[in-house]
């Protein structure tokens, strides 16, 4: 393993560019593929998310949101539960405020319980 510093990806390509220090370069051969691991510029909550959504008991649903259906209008916290995401065109809108009127052509993503999603396929 070596700590780098990501210079540049090349476009249309699988080749990145990633700066080590002389003393990983020894272990380093030319002709070998190596995964890279870029940490978030940022510090967010996204890796904790992800191990929370593994380790629960759940699913995540997609709905679009089609012209005159009832979610069509409805305001995001009326939900049950509250959407985790909301893509609107190029947009996301990530854990949006509740306020947020949904819109057709929405594409709404809802963390559901297993138990649940069951339940209503059964019905």
């Amino acid at each position: 393993m070596a700590t780098g510093r990501l210079r540049e990806q090349h476009s249309n390509t699988d080749v990145s560019t990633v700066i080590v220090g002389s003393e990983a370069l020894a272990s380093l051969e030319a002709d070998q593929y190596y995964r890279i691991v870029v940490r978030s510029a940022s510090p967010d909550a996204s890796h904790e998310l992800r191990h929370l959504l593994l380790a629960a008991d759940a699913v995540v649903t997609k709905t679009v949101v089609e012209s005159g259906d009832d979610l069509d209008g409805e305001f995001v916290e009326w939900l049950s539960p509250m959407p985790l995401l909301v893509e609107r065109g190029d947009e996301l809108l990530a854990v949006p405020d509740g306020r947020e009127t949904l819109r057709r052509g929405d594409v709404v993503h809802q963390i559901i319980e297993s138990n649940v999603v069951t339940e209503l396929e059964s019905v």
